[in-house]
Protein backbone atom coordinates (compact mmCIF):
# COMPACT_ATOMS: atom_id res chain seq x y z
CA UNK A 1 0.00 0.00 0.00
CA UNK A 2 1.42 3.11 -0.92
CA UNK A 3 2.51 5.87 1.68
CA UNK A 4 0.06 9.18 2.21
CA UNK A 5 0.66 11.82 -0.46
CA UNK A 6 2.39 15.20 0.69
CA UNK A 7 -0.86 17.97 1.06
CA UNK A 8 0.03 20.70 -1.66
CA UNK A 9 -2.59 23.42 -2.33
CA UNK A 10 -4.41 22.13 -5.21
CA UNK A 11 -7.36 19.52 -4.95
CA UNK A 12 -4.92 16.58 -5.70
CA UNK A 13 -4.91 13.44 -3.48
CA UNK A 14 -3.94 13.86 0.07
CA UNK A 15 -3.79 11.83 3.04
CA UNK A 16 -6.68 8.97 2.90
CA UNK A 17 -7.14 9.97 -0.62
CA UNK A 18 -9.12 12.91 0.10
CA UNK A 19 -7.93 16.35 -1.64
CA UNK A 20 -6.65 18.84 0.50
CA UNK A 21 -9.39 21.41 -0.10
CA UNK A 22 -11.19 18.83 2.03
CA UNK A 23 -8.59 17.81 4.44
CA UNK A 24 -7.34 20.65 5.22
CA UNK A 25 -10.51 21.92 7.18
CA UNK A 26 -10.32 18.58 8.75
CA UNK A 27 -7.15 19.45 10.12
CA UNK A 28 -8.25 22.33 11.25
CA UNK A 29 -11.26 21.20 13.01
CA UNK A 30 -8.92 18.32 15.16
CA UNK A 31 -6.82 21.50 15.42
CA UNK A 32 -9.39 23.06 17.61
CA UNK A 33 -11.13 19.92 18.81
CA UNK A 34 -8.99 19.08 22.10
CA UNK A 35 -9.33 22.41 23.89
CA UNK A 36 -12.91 23.31 23.22
CA UNK A 37 -13.45 19.26 24.55
CA UNK A 38 -11.17 20.56 27.49
CA UNK A 39 -12.78 24.03 28.11
CA UNK A 40 -16.71 23.12 27.06
CA UNK A 41 -16.35 20.48 29.41
CA UNK A 42 -15.34 21.69 32.40
CA UNK A 43 -17.79 24.19 32.22
CA UNK A 44 -20.56 21.91 31.52
CA UNK A 45 -18.76 19.81 35.14
CA UNK A 46 -19.45 23.23 36.52
CA UNK A 47 -23.27 23.78 36.35
CA UNK A 48 -23.56 20.43 38.73
CA UNK A 49 -26.70 21.91 41.00
CA UNK A 50 -25.32 21.51 44.59
CA UNK A 51 -28.67 22.19 45.76
CA UNK A 52 -29.24 23.68 49.10
CA UNK A 53 -26.34 23.94 51.49
CA UNK A 54 -25.15 25.40 54.86
CA UNK A 55 -23.08 28.38 54.25
CA UNK A 56 -19.64 27.47 54.38
CA UNK A 57 -17.39 28.41 56.91
CA UNK A 58 -14.48 30.29 57.21
CA UNK A 59 -11.60 27.39 56.46
CA UNK A 60 -14.33 25.69 53.74
CA UNK A 61 -13.99 28.94 51.87
CA UNK A 62 -10.56 29.24 52.10
CA UNK A 63 -10.77 26.00 50.23
CA UNK A 64 -12.64 26.80 47.85
CA UNK A 65 -10.77 30.06 47.27
CA UNK A 66 -6.85 28.54 46.77
CA UNK A 67 -7.10 25.03 48.91
CA UNK A 68 -5.57 23.82 51.72
CA UNK A 69 -3.14 26.18 51.90
CA UNK A 70 -5.44 29.32 51.97
CA UNK A 71 -7.59 27.29 54.05
CA UNK A 72 -4.81 26.38 56.37
CA UNK A 73 -4.07 30.24 56.54
CA UNK A 74 -7.98 30.93 57.40
CA UNK A 75 -7.80 28.35 60.47
CA UNK A 76 -4.44 30.05 61.23
CA UNK A 77 -5.92 33.53 60.88
CA UNK A 78 -9.14 32.67 63.26
CA UNK A 79 -7.01 30.91 66.30
CA UNK A 80 -4.79 34.40 65.85
CA UNK A 81 -8.14 36.41 66.42
CA UNK A 82 -8.71 34.01 69.27
CA UNK A 83 -5.56 34.55 71.12
CA UNK A 84 -5.18 30.85 70.74
CA UNK A 85 -2.24 31.42 68.17
CA UNK A 86 0.77 34.04 68.74
CA UNK A 87 3.19 35.55 66.31
CA UNK A 88 6.28 37.15 66.45
CA UNK A 89 7.31 40.15 64.44
CA UNK A 90 9.80 38.17 62.82
CA UNK A 91 6.34 35.52 61.68
CA UNK A 92 7.39 33.01 64.28
CA UNK A 93 4.17 31.02 65.72
CA UNK A 94 3.43 29.19 69.02
CA UNK A 95 0.53 28.49 71.03
CA UNK A 96 -1.46 29.30 74.06
CA UNK A 97 -3.51 27.17 76.36
CA UNK A 98 -3.10 23.57 76.64
CA UNK A 99 -6.13 21.94 74.45
CA UNK A 100 -6.64 21.87 70.79
CA UNK A 101 -9.78 22.77 69.49
CA UNK A 102 -12.59 21.11 68.75
CA UNK A 103 -13.04 21.43 64.38
CA UNK A 104 -10.51 18.73 62.99
CA UNK A 105 -8.71 20.99 60.72
CA UNK A 106 -8.02 24.18 62.81
CA UNK A 107 -7.43 21.55 65.21
CA UNK A 108 -4.73 19.99 63.15
CA UNK A 109 -2.98 23.49 62.31
CA UNK A 110 -3.33 24.45 66.18
CA UNK A 111 -0.92 21.03 66.51
CA UNK A 112 1.16 21.81 63.88
CA UNK A 113 2.43 25.40 65.18
CA UNK A 114 2.53 23.80 68.66
CA UNK A 115 4.57 21.27 67.24
CA UNK A 116 6.93 23.85 65.93
CA UNK A 117 7.45 24.95 69.37
CA UNK A 118 8.13 28.90 68.85
CA UNK A 119 10.19 28.18 65.67
CA UNK A 120 7.93 27.76 63.01
CA UNK A 121 6.40 30.60 60.46
CA UNK A 122 2.97 30.04 58.17
CA UNK A 123 5.17 28.45 55.86
CA UNK A 124 6.40 25.66 57.90
CA UNK A 125 2.37 25.24 59.21
CA UNK A 126 1.90 25.06 55.84
CA UNK A 127 4.18 22.50 54.83
CA UNK A 128 3.38 20.34 57.50
CA UNK A 129 -0.51 20.42 56.54
CA UNK A 130 -0.18 19.06 52.80
CA UNK A 131 -1.72 15.86 52.40
CA UNK A 132 -3.52 15.91 55.78
CA UNK A 133 -6.52 13.59 55.47
CA UNK A 134 -8.65 16.84 57.20
CA UNK A 135 -8.45 18.21 53.86
CA UNK A 136 -9.72 14.94 51.82
CA UNK A 137 -12.32 14.80 54.14
CA UNK A 138 -13.45 18.62 53.69
CA UNK A 139 -13.06 18.04 49.79
CA UNK A 140 -15.37 15.24 49.53
CA UNK A 141 -18.05 16.96 52.42
CA UNK A 142 -17.71 20.46 49.82
CA UNK A 143 -18.34 18.06 46.83
CA UNK A 144 -20.85 16.34 48.16
CA UNK A 145 -22.23 19.26 48.37
CA UNK A 146 -22.04 20.54 45.08
CA UNK A 147 -19.48 23.41 46.02
CA UNK A 148 -16.92 21.48 44.18
CA UNK A 149 -16.44 19.48 40.97
CA UNK A 150 -16.07 16.10 41.10
CA UNK A 151 -12.42 15.05 40.32
CA UNK A 152 -13.17 11.82 38.36
CA UNK A 153 -15.20 13.20 36.01
CA UNK A 154 -12.96 16.40 35.25
CA UNK A 155 -9.87 13.82 34.99
CA UNK A 156 -11.44 11.82 32.15
CA UNK A 157 -12.57 15.23 30.38
CA UNK A 158 -9.03 16.20 30.41
CA UNK A 159 -7.05 12.98 29.23
CA UNK A 160 -9.92 12.79 26.39
CA UNK A 161 -8.45 16.56 25.40
CA UNK A 162 -5.38 15.20 25.92
CA UNK A 163 -5.51 11.99 23.91
CA UNK A 164 -7.04 14.20 21.00
CA UNK A 165 -4.32 16.70 21.07
CA UNK A 166 -1.49 14.00 20.55
CA UNK A 167 -3.46 12.47 18.04
CA UNK A 168 -3.43 15.84 16.20
CA UNK A 169 0.55 15.86 16.79
CA UNK A 170 0.58 12.43 15.13
CA UNK A 171 -1.20 13.01 12.24
CA UNK A 172 0.40 16.30 11.06
CA UNK A 173 3.84 14.07 11.44
CA UNK A 174 2.65 11.47 9.28
CA UNK A 175 0.92 14.11 6.94
CA UNK A 176 3.26 16.91 6.17
CA UNK A 177 6.82 16.88 5.40
CA UNK A 178 9.02 17.88 8.07
CA UNK A 179 9.45 21.60 7.11
CA UNK A 180 5.86 22.45 7.75
CA UNK A 181 5.46 20.33 10.48
CA UNK A 182 6.06 22.48 13.38
CA UNK A 183 3.69 25.36 11.47
CA UNK A 184 1.09 22.57 11.10
CA UNK A 185 1.11 21.92 15.31
CA UNK A 186 2.00 25.48 16.33
CA UNK A 187 -1.68 26.70 16.12
CA UNK A 188 -2.87 24.31 18.47
CA UNK A 189 0.30 24.04 20.77
CA UNK A 190 -0.48 27.63 20.88
CA UNK A 191 -4.64 27.51 21.64
CA UNK A 192 -3.51 24.81 24.61
CA UNK A 193 -0.84 27.36 25.81
CA UNK A 194 -3.04 30.21 25.99
CA UNK A 195 -6.19 28.42 27.33
CA UNK A 196 -4.38 26.62 29.93
CA UNK A 197 -4.54 29.00 32.55
CA UNK A 198 -3.35 27.56 36.69
CA UNK A 199 -6.55 27.36 38.39
CA UNK A 200 -6.86 29.26 41.86
CA UNK A 201 -8.10 26.61 44.35
CA UNK A 202 -9.94 23.42 43.28
CA UNK A 203 -12.87 23.66 40.15
CA UNK A 204 -15.26 24.89 41.86
CA UNK A 205 -19.03 24.20 40.91
CA UNK A 206 -21.24 27.28 39.94
CA UNK A 207 -22.73 27.25 43.18
CA UNK A 208 -19.31 27.36 44.75
CA UNK A 209 -18.70 30.17 42.96
CA UNK A 210 -21.77 31.80 43.99
CA UNK A 211 -20.84 30.71 48.37
CA UNK A 212 -17.44 32.91 47.32
CA UNK A 213 -19.77 35.96 46.16
CA UNK A 214 -22.11 36.06 49.32
CA UNK A 215 -19.37 35.47 51.44
CA UNK A 216 -17.45 38.36 50.05
CA UNK A 217 -20.40 40.80 50.64
CA UNK A 218 -21.37 39.51 54.36
CA UNK A 219 -19.27 40.48 57.06
CA UNK A 220 -16.81 38.72 59.00
CA UNK A 221 -13.80 38.08 61.16
CA UNK A 222 -10.23 37.67 60.34
CA UNK A 223 -10.59 34.25 59.52
CA UNK A 224 -12.83 35.27 56.76
CA UNK A 225 -11.02 37.97 55.11
CA UNK A 226 -7.99 36.17 54.93
CA UNK A 227 -10.20 33.03 53.47
CA UNK A 228 -11.25 35.40 50.72
CA UNK A 229 -8.22 37.07 50.26
CA UNK A 230 -5.11 35.57 51.61
CA UNK A 231 -3.22 36.73 54.48
CA UNK A 232 -2.65 40.23 53.51
CA UNK A 233 -6.59 40.78 54.60
CA UNK A 234 -5.90 40.10 57.53
CA UNK A 235 -7.28 43.01 59.97
CA UNK A 236 -4.47 44.07 62.03
CA UNK A 237 -1.75 45.27 59.22
CA UNK A 238 1.30 44.33 61.58
CA UNK A 239 0.47 41.12 62.45
CA UNK A 240 -0.10 39.93 58.30
CA UNK A 241 3.46 41.75 58.19
CA UNK A 242 4.60 39.53 60.57
CA UNK A 243 3.04 36.19 58.54
CA UNK A 244 4.04 37.65 55.23
CA UNK A 245 7.60 37.12 56.58
CA UNK A 246 10.20 35.84 53.87
CA UNK A 247 10.22 31.42 54.89
CA UNK A 248 13.49 30.65 56.64
CA UNK A 249 16.30 28.64 55.20
CA UNK A 250 16.14 25.62 57.92
CA UNK A 251 14.06 22.74 56.30
CA UNK A 252 10.67 22.08 58.18
CA UNK A 253 10.62 19.38 60.49
CA UNK A 254 8.06 16.54 58.84
CA UNK A 255 7.69 14.07 62.61
CA UNK A 256 5.61 14.37 65.27
CA UNK A 257 7.50 14.69 68.71
CA UNK A 258 7.78 15.30 71.87
CA UNK A 259 10.04 17.80 73.96
CA UNK A 260 9.27 21.00 76.49
CA UNK A 261 8.16 24.40 74.64
CA UNK A 262 11.38 26.18 73.92
CA UNK A 263 11.76 29.89 75.35
CA UNK A 264 12.33 33.07 73.73
CA UNK A 265 9.83 35.72 72.86
CA UNK A 266 6.46 34.98 71.21
CA UNK A 267 4.84 38.30 71.79
CA UNK A 268 4.10 39.88 68.64
CA UNK A 269 6.84 42.69 68.24
CA UNK A 270 8.47 41.70 71.59
CA UNK A 271 11.73 41.28 72.02
CA UNK A 272 13.71 38.21 73.84
CA UNK A 273 12.31 37.06 77.44
CA UNK A 274 12.80 39.65 80.29
CA UNK A 275 13.34 42.43 77.67
CA UNK A 276 11.19 45.87 78.50
CA UNK A 277 8.49 46.99 76.63
CA UNK A 278 8.05 50.17 77.99
CA UNK A 279 5.53 51.81 76.05
CA UNK A 280 6.04 50.68 72.84
CA UNK A 281 2.86 48.38 71.13
CA UNK A 282 2.62 45.15 68.94
CA UNK A 283 1.39 45.27 66.29
CA UNK A 284 -1.22 47.72 67.45
CA UNK A 285 -2.10 46.36 70.79
CA UNK A 286 -0.06 47.26 73.99
CA UNK A 287 2.24 44.60 75.01
CA UNK A 288 0.02 43.79 78.64
CA UNK A 289 1.99 42.64 82.40
CA UNK A 290 3.65 45.39 83.08
CA UNK A 291 6.92 46.93 82.43
CA UNK A 292 8.55 44.01 80.89
CA UNK A 293 7.23 41.52 78.15
CA UNK A 294 9.07 38.11 80.12
CA UNK A 295 8.43 36.43 77.04
CA UNK A 296 4.54 37.23 77.09
CA UNK A 297 3.20 37.56 73.53
CA UNK A 298 0.24 39.52 71.85
CA UNK A 299 -2.40 38.11 70.96
CA UNK A 300 -3.97 38.13 67.02
CA UNK A 301 -6.81 40.96 67.44
CA UNK A 302 -8.05 38.68 70.52
CA UNK A 303 -7.59 37.42 73.57
CA UNK A 304 -8.33 34.34 75.46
Amino acid sequence: MAGPVLLSLGDGPAFWGLPASTFLPVFAVLVVLPVLVRTLGSRLLKRRDGGPHRPPGPVELGFLAGGPARATDAALAGLLEQGRVRVSSSGRLSTTGGRAPADDLTGAVWTSVQFGRGTWTVHEVRTEMLGRAEFEQLRDRLTGEGLLVERGPMRVVRRLAMVLLVAVVVIAFVTFPHGTFVLAVLPAGLLWTLTDRPARGPARTTTGDAALRAASVTPGGAARDVALGGLSRYPDAGIAQALLSPPPPQKPRRRWGSGSSSGGAYGYGCGSSGSSCGSSSCGGSSCGGGSSCGGGGCGGGGGD
